[in-house]
């Protein structure tokens, strides 16, 4: 039976790159290796196959210092399969904290953009056809409920595609405890990543909570998790064939469906401006100014570009409007924002109250939180939104721009909204919560902030 389930396993993963890939041309493949049991199986696997086919397989491993001695723990594990099974490894070191910190960037946003980039650079260079990373079925429920909990439309609950451009993934099918049950059964050990047991991270709590949850329900949910990503795929390719070619005019327009008329909207902005980052609350704002827009009428998007009502059309222009850029250290307790945008306050929380006390009107004006000053990273400062702003807070990751319309600001107030910031990233969002982790032990600090800045300076 475990021969059978053996020969299964290694037929499907044929079937599957033959499909990604073609039969015709010899196939050689750069295999991202982490040291973890899905890699350490896809290793094997290429190797079997492109051995009988007299394709070509190598190894690529990075060391992004992230978890410090466990991570070179990883290397030279991958260094040692690698030899063992004659296979040639690139495996090359990044520090990922510090690049993180210089982009003002995620760490694990960061983390995978290296990864990818310096696999593409190596594929280019070693005249490598695919590049095969090892995501499982359980990698892609999980993506698909991540994004979901997030906010995502019908292209983001495709989930993670099988191919994009030259990077393959052949094991999207395969579920992760069948790829543990091939690495024990050929005798090959593999690495164990520590942060995969930690809550922290959103992903992890779905992966410890939700996903077993919807394996008690089904055992087979991972797989059907797999078949709705495929199905949803297709229908997302059926409704984007849909889409007109050309300029529309706005009657053409308004005659769509409304399906059909965001993906052709999404396709002009994209043409206008590849890097526009059009969220969600843009595309709704769009859809109206189309259906209900005046001649003249204009909207401000992302990337300084503006769309207007134009001759029955639309025509796209660059924003005008500068967007507001400044830095301001927080040195004392009260910093004031430009223009009278408004004030943070941050004092020590037994000053604040006594303020409180002697001005009982004062609090009602006030966005405030508690943290522990401890908790901060190097200096704090207030600045705009930026693009690509996160914070963490209630166990995921979320963009900024996103939350700001939870909160019901208006697009055109997004970009100017103010944010406090340490040496870490976006330390607090007036409106929401503090960065995760900020209220550990005692809070002894009290941030504050209010765009009644007349009323405020009255009462102080």
């Amino acid at each position: 039976m475990k021969k059978d389930k053996e020969h299964s396993l290694l037929t499907a993963f044929e079937e599957k790159l033959d499909l990604l890939c073609g039969k015709a041309q010899p196939l050689s493949v750069l295999v991202a290796l982490s040291g973890g049991a899905d890699s350490v199986a896809l290793l094997l696997f290429c190797k079997d196959l492109l051995k009988k086919r007299g394709g070509r397989v190598e190894a690529y491993h990075l060391n992004h210092r992230i978890r410090g001695e466990e991570a070179d723990g990883d290397a030279l594990f991958c260094r040692a399969l690698c030899a063992e099974l004659g296979i040639i490894l690139h495996l090359e070191e990044r520090d990922v904290p510090t690049i993180a910190k210089e982009t003002k960037k995620g760490l694990e946003e960061t983390a995978r953009q290296v990864r990818y980039d310096r696999l593409e650079e190596v594929r280019s260079r070693r005249a490598l056809s695919y590049i095969a990373t090892a995501h499982n079925a359980e990698d892609q429920l999980e993506t698909m409920l991540f994004r979901m909990a997030r906010g995502t439309s019908l292209k983001g609950l495709c989930g993670i595609p099988q191919k994009r451009g030259t990077i393959i993934r052949p094991l999207l099918s395969v579920s992760g405890e069948a790829l543990r049950a091939y690495c024990g059964k050929m005798g090959i050990c593999y690495r164990v990543d520590s942060t995969n047991f930690s809550d922290d991270y959103a992903r992890n709590d779905l992966r410890h909570h939700a996903l077993p949850a919807m394996k008690r329900v089904n055992s087979a949910s991972a797989a059907h998790g797999v078949a709705l990503a495929e199905a949803l795929l297709e229908d997302e390719e059926l409704l984007c064939s849909l889409v007109p070619s050309g300029r529309l005019s706005r009657e053409q327009m308004n005659a769509l469906h409304p399906a059909v008329l965001r993906r052709y909207l999404v396709r002009e902005v994209a043409e206008k401006r590849a890097d526009a980052g059009l969220e969600g609350a843009h595309l709704k704002a769009l859809c109206r100014l189309v259906k209900e827009g005046e001649e003249g009428a204009s909207l401000s998007l992302p990337g300084c570009l503006r769309v207007r009502i134009f001759k029955g059309g639309l025509r796209f222009e660059e924003d005008k409007k500068k967007k507001e850029d400044y830095r301001l250290p927080v040195c004392g307790e009260c910093t004031e924002l430009p223009e009278g945008r408004g004030v943070f306050w941050v004092t020590e929380r037994q000053k604040f109250d006594e303020f409180c006390l002697k001005n009982r009107k004062i609090h009602k004006l006030f966005n405030k939180e508690v943290i522990n000053s401890a908790t901060i990273k190097g200096a704090l400062f207030v600045r705009p939104v930026q693009k690509g702003d996160r914070i963490r807070i209630g166990g995921m990751t979320r963009r900024v721009c996103t939350l700001l319309g939870e909160m019901k600001v208006p697009m055109e107030e997004r970009e100017s909204y103010p944010l406090l910031c340490d040496d870490k990233g976006v330390l607090w969002l007036p409106g929401k919560a503090p960065r995760d982790g900020s209220k550990e032990g005692e809070c002894d600090l009290v941030l504050c902030f209010t765009d009644r800045e007349d009323r405020l300076k009255k009462e102080h």
